[in-house]
């Protein structure tokens, strides 16, 4: 299976390694400015929320596209503490195996695919390098506009 192409904004951070041109038609979402939880959020995955939007929002990876994919990480989240509560009962099915141990081994791996696509995991920082294509006076913080942004 081929891998999934990068972002933009990703291949500069980590450095463009393939020399491939840059696609400077890539859609630029507008980032989350309200970063309040969705109301239909239960209570649990409304304060995964609390934490993980403001993170993702300051590392300037949270835009509105984003929203439907940090709800599916809060309620993955969710799920696998609740499952790895539940597995301390000690209750087993006939193979010995406990039930809540499944699903939390399946929640475990939901919750792991969401983190890997935010690069919320220390695999995906320690590849992060400073790019020398961006310049002495790139400044993310002004990065407002896409030529800015991306030259």
């Amino acid at each position: 299976m081929a891998r999934p192409s990068k972002p933009t904004a990703l291949k500069l951070i980590e450095g463009n390694r393939g020399k491939r041109a840059l696609n400077k038609k890539e859609p630029d979402a507008e980032y989350l400015d309200d970063l309040t939880a969705p109301a239909h959020l239960t209570d649990d995955a409304k304060k995964v929320w609390a934490v993980a939007a403001p993170l993702l929002r300051k590392s300037n990876v949270l835009t509105v596209l984003d929203v439907f994919a940090l709800e599916m990480l809060c309620n993955a989240v969710v799920d696998y503490r609740k499952a790895q509560h539940k597995s301390t009962t000690g209750e087993t099915v006939g193979s010995g195996i406990s039930p809540w141990k499944q699903l939390q081994s399946m929640h475990f791996k939901q919750a792991n695919i969401m983190l890997d696509k935010f690069g919320m995991n220390p695999r995906d920082r320690a590849r992060l390098l400073i790019d020398p294509q961006l310049g002495l006076n790139f400044n993310p913080d002004n990065a407002g506009s896409k030529e800015e942004k991306y030259f």
